[in-house]
C-alpha cells in the first residue's frame, strides 16, 4: 500500500532538532508508527526501532530498563511505551547525561497512563504530539495543514530559564480535534499557556484555546499571547498581550 503523506511530519522533524524527546499518541491503527518509520528512512542516523507488542521485549524493558537501553540505544523508536514505564526514569538519565536532541522517538495509545510517567520522570524533555486519524487533506493529497510553531521564540524562553538557573517545564499541545497551544510552561503546580503569532493586532479569539487547559488536573495559570506589539498589555487579568521584544 502506498504511503500517505502526514500533515505532522514537518512539525517532528522541527521538534526533533529541539527536544530531546518526541512523544506521538493517539489511538491504534491511526498511523503513528508507520509515519515515524518512514521518518527514519530520511534521517541519516541510524535509529534503532523496537516495540513493545513483542513480549519479550516488554519483559525486559519492564524487568531491566537499563539493559533495555543498552540492547537499544538512542537514537531510538520505542513503540506502545505505556507498556513499560519503567522505562521513562532512565530514559530521563539518558537525557539529562547526553542533551542531544531527537535522542527518543516514542509512541503511546493510552494516553492518561502515559502521562502519568511523563509528568513524574520526563517532564520538560519531551514534546507531546497527539496524532488524528487521516484527514481529507492527506487522504486526497491536499496541501499539508501547517503546524505553526515560533521555534526561536521557545529558544529564547528557554534561555531565560537557564540564564536564572532554573529548569523549564514546556510543551507543544495538540488533540485529535486538531486544538493548538503553541507552548505551555509548567510552574508552580500550575500550565501557563501561551500562543505566540505574527501579528500586531492579535484577535481576542486566540485565547479561547486555552479552555482546554481546564479538563487538566493542574490549575491553569495567567495565559499570554507573544506578538510583535510594541508594549505590554491585556486582554483581562488572565490574559496577557506581551511583545516579543520583553523575552
Amino acid at each position: 500500500m502506498k504511503y500517505i503523506k502526514r500533515s505532522m511530519e514537518s512539525i517532528v522533524i522541527k521538534l526533533n532538532t529541539q527536544y530531546p524527546a518526541i512523544l506521538i499518541t493517539g489511538p491504534g491503527q491511526v498511523g503513528k508508527t508507520t509515519m515515524l518509520r518512514k521518518l527514519m528512512e530520511s534521517e541519516n542516523r541510524k535509529r534503532k526501532y523496537v516495540t513493545l507488542d513483542d513480549l519479550n521485549d516488554r519483559t525486559l524493558a519492564k524487568t531491566d530498563p537499563k539493559m533495555f537501553l543498552e540492547i537499544y540505544p538512542p537514537p531510538v523508536l520505542i513503540d506502545e511505551v505505556q507498556y513499560a514505564p519503567e522505562l521513562f526514569s532512565y530514559i530521563k538519565i539518558h537525557i539529562d547525561e547526553s542533551h542531544t536532541p531527537g535522542s527518543f522517538r516514542l509512541t503511546g495509545s493510552q494516553l492518561f497512563k502515559l502521562m502519568t510517567g511523563i509528568q513524574e520522570s520526563l517532564a520538560g524533555r519531551v514534546a507531546l504530539l497527539h496524532l488524528p486519524p487521516l484527514s481529507q487533506q492527506e487522504l486526497y493529497g491536499g496541501i499539508a495543514t501547517a503546524f505553526e510553531l515560533d521555534l526561536e521564540a521557545v529558544s529564547e524562553i528557554l534561555k531565560s530559564y537557564q540564564n536564572t538557573g532554573m529548569e523549564a517545564f514546556l510543551y507543544y499541545y495538540r488533540d485529535k480535534d486538531a486544538t493548538e497551544i503553541d507552548l505551555i510552561i509548567e510552574g508552580d503546580g500550575k500550565l501557563y499557556p501561551v500562543e505566540i503569532k505574527k501579528t500586531a493586532a492579535p484577535d481576542r479569539k486566540l485565547i479561547n484555546v486555552f479552555k482546554i487547559i481546564e479538563k487538566s488536573p493542574l490549575e491553569r495559570g495567567v495565559g499570554a499571547v507573544l506578538c510583535i506589539v510594541e508594549k505590554l498589555s491585556a486582554f483581562d487579568s488572565e490574559n496577557l498581550i506581551v511583545p516579543i521584544g520583553l523575552i
